[in-house]
């Protein structure tokens, strides 16, 4: 029974962080500082998840965040390279 719980709670934090890391390249330009939707997959990982789980969820979902970004960057290098 617990093991299916640590699996319940585990596809939960991996969820979230994917939907963090999606968040995360959405900006609301509002007023003079752009403001950044992973803000939003914060506070649901922190409602929905345990402490330990929440706190998992949020440095896996930086984690792709930051892949993702370089993965960008170098795909953006490449083409005005010309290839």
């Amino acid at each position: 029974m617990k093991t299916k719980l640590n699996l319940n709670m585990a596809l939960r934090a991996a969820l979230l962080a994917a939907l963090t890391a999606v968040l995360a390249q959405l900006q609301l330009p509002i007023g003079p500082v752009p403001f950044n939707l992973a803000v939003l997959g914060a506070f649901l990982a922190g409602m929905l998840l345990r402490p330990a789980w929440a706190v998992c969820s949020m440095c896996a979902g930086m984690c792709w965040a930051m892949c993702a970004l370089h993965g960008a960057r170098q795909w953006r290098a490449a083409l005005a390279a010309g290839g």
